[in-house]
């Protein structure tokens, strides 16, 4: 077996294995947890509006009249929530914060070593 196939077998092998969790991945997730619900509003909010245009557009159920209005009602609604999302944004983004702020930086500092 030569360099290039052990090297391979390494990094094949580094994917099954147990990694253990270091404060940087903790670190990290909490992070993200922090901002994940703000940042799932934003996505239904787009995908009601697209859902609204495809009607509108007739891309989905072209052969009903109602698609159109009914379209148009459901883009307007889209619309109205991607307004909303850049308050409700800042909004969850914040409850985020105070929710896991103080151990995110309580694991930040442990980590620069303050």
């Amino acid at each position: 077996m030569n360099e290039h196939e052990r090297a391979f077998v390494k990094r094949i092998r580094g994917d099954y294995e147990e990694k253990a969790q270091t404060p940087l991945d903790e670190l990290i997730a909490l992070d993200k947890k922090a901002k994940r619900p703000a940042l799932i509003f934003g996505v239904f909010a787009a995908l009601v509006m697209g859902v609204g245009m495809c009607l509108a557009m007739k891309v989905i159920f072209a052969s009903h009249v109602w698609t159109m209005p009914v379209g148009i009602a459901v883009g307007l609604v889209g619309i109205g929530l991607a307004a909303l999302n850049y308050y409700l944004y800042r909004v969850l983004q914040q409850k985020g914060k105070d929710k896991y702020g103080e151990t995110i930086l309580s694991i930040s500092r442990e980590l620069i070593g303050e």
